[in-house]
């Protein structure tokens, strides 16, 4: 039996956020300034401490190495669908939250963090290069990440099988292809293979995104449906 919180409407939350919004505070305003600050100042620091010109932490990286505006361009991809992906969870996490349910709340709060971390892993190269400036091995970085996926699929097993896994599985399966390419074929295969290893490695990983991100739109909108009377309100 659905609670009263459980009933509301979509539209009626979306309805009092616009409302909210208008009315938004001067600390509000000013808290979000200073988030967009707190950045300027973070480059600031990096490139007084590491003595790195603020353009090299500024500008886009292809003006940077003076290279065709198109390189790296299915990385580029994957880091949208990985932002993507994160935004749709924050966002379905908050409507769950607003609705009182804790448990489909934790669900894409925690599917926002692993999404947010794949995609910043992906963006500045974490656990090929920045890892080890922290003195981080790179088979930490996998194990803990595997720690956490795993973790993750234990504690919100009902949650997952109420759902259209099957998307979720096939990126799982080509995520651990692009992982078991770059770590085991490499230096195994890496000097026969040669340019075909890194379309094996970043092609499946970039269906995996795919796959990914996809799961997480469509079982958004799967659970936000279930779960409030938005159909009830459509028809």
């Amino acid at each position: 039996m659905k609670t009263k919180t459980n009933s509301l409407s979509l539209s009626n939350f979306i309805s009092n956020e616009i409302q909210s919004l208008k009315k938004t505070s001067i600390k509000s305003l000013l808290f979000i300034f200073f988030l967009a600050v707190i950045v300027l100042v973070g480059i600031a620091t990096i490139s007084q401490v590491y003595h790195v010109p603020f353009t090299k932490l500024t500008s886009d990286p292809t003006a940077i190495a003076g290279i065709n505006p198109l390189s790296g361009v299915l990385s580029n991809l994957g880091v949208v669908l990985w932002c993507a992906a994160t935004s749709c969870c924050v966002l379905t996490a908050m409507i769950f939250r607003s609705i009182g349910s804790k448990k489909l709340y934790s669900f894409f709060l925690y599917s926002s963090f692993l999404s947010a971390f794949l995609m910043f892993d992906d963006l500045f190269q974490f656990h090929e290069d920045l890892s080890a400036e922290i003195g981080l091995n790179q088979k930490v970085i996998y194990v803990l990440l595997g720690t956490a996926v795993i973790t993750y699929l234990v504690y919100f097993r009902k949650i997952l099988l109420q759902t259209n896994i099957i998307p979720f599985l096939i990126a799982l399966l080509f995520l651990f292809v692009s992982v078991f390419t770059d770590t085991i074929v490499y230096k195994v295969f890496g000097s026969q293979l040669g340019d075909w290893l890194y379309l094996i490695e970043d092609g499946a990983k970039w269906i995996g995104i795919v796959f990914w991100c996809y799961y997480f739109l469509y079982t958004s909108f799967q659970l936000i449906t279930k779960n409030t009377d938005v159909n009830n309100a459509a028809n």
